[in-house]
């Protein structure tokens, strides 16, 4: 049973390091820490905690994958399965944890497991800005982590930015959009983006987004490639009616809907 109990530590528990000129960043990953209802807390779960707390010397943050409570979640952010499955456990790595739901939390009331970020300081969490150094964090205000099921947070370590898109997958959405300022597409004055075509419209016929928005050019374009459609809605204060690279787009495959 010991070295059952070993192999699954080795398991759950994986040790990420991003390193730079400046303090790297420290992660561990671990999920399906929920206990048990009528022990609230395994053997396998305290050796497991031994384990994090042993390395949480220079740590970020601890990524929690999900299923924070068995079987059925809780219902209260005043549960005391707070205390006796997470705290009185985790108490001791003293570094704030990067928290998602899993599918046993849906079985509860999933949004308490957000309202609790408002009262334990184990998930908390600085929020460092991009042009922030990671030696600096503990001097900005604290933010909440898991502040909603669908969130992302940011690190600055040197010139290395790290950032984790934390996704409820339980409940997913029937319809993904992506936004950003930049089109990959475009028939007007500015025209493609080559950067995204290279390397974000893989990213958008992959993960089957159903569309992407986005500004810049001064003008509304309605465009389509690949499955994903393309949105510019960038008129919000001037307009531009040129159509310089409709020619390119059609020769790429772009099929232009209206301008």
């Amino acid at each position: 049973m010991a070295r059952l109990d070993r192999i699954l530590i080795h398991l759950v528990v994986c040790a990420v390091a991003i390193s730079g000129e400046a303090s790297p960043l420290r992660f561990l990953v671990v999920g399906d820490i929920g206990g048990m209802p009528l022990v609230d807390v395994t053997a396998v779960q305290l050796q497991v905690a031994r384990s994090k707390i042993g390395r949480s010397r220079g740590l970020t943050s601890i990524i929690n994958l999900g299923d924070n409570f068995y079987f059925t979640g809780v219902m209260s952010d005043d549960d005391p399965r707070f205390r006796t499955t997470f705290e009185n456990v985790y108490r001791d790595t003293g570094v704030p944890w990067l928290t998602i739901a899993g599918n046993h939390d849906h079985m509860g009331n999933v949004q308490v497991q957000v309202s609790y970020t408002a009262k334990s300081k184990l998930w908390l969490a600085v929020f460092v800005p991009r042009k922030q150094n990671i030696s600096s964090m503990l001097s900005i205000a604290r933010n909440r982590y898991f502040p909603s099921l669908y969130y992302n947070k940011v690190y600055q370590s040197g010139d290395a930015t790290v950032e984790f898109v934390m996704l409820d997958t339980v409940e997913l959405a029937d319809y993904l959009f992506v936004a950003g300022h930049y089109p990959a597409y475009s028939i007007s004055s500015q025209g493609p983006t080559q950067c995204l075509i290279n390397r974000l419209v893989p990213l958008l016929k992959k993960y089957r987004v159903n569309a992407y928005f986005a500004g810049h050019e001064h003008n509304m374009q309605h465009l389509d490639h690949d499955g994903v459609t393309h949105i510019i809605s960038g008129a919000g204060s001037r307009s531009d009616e040129s159509t310089a690279y409709k020619q390119d787009m059609l020769q790429r495959g772009v099929r232009v809907y209206w301008k």
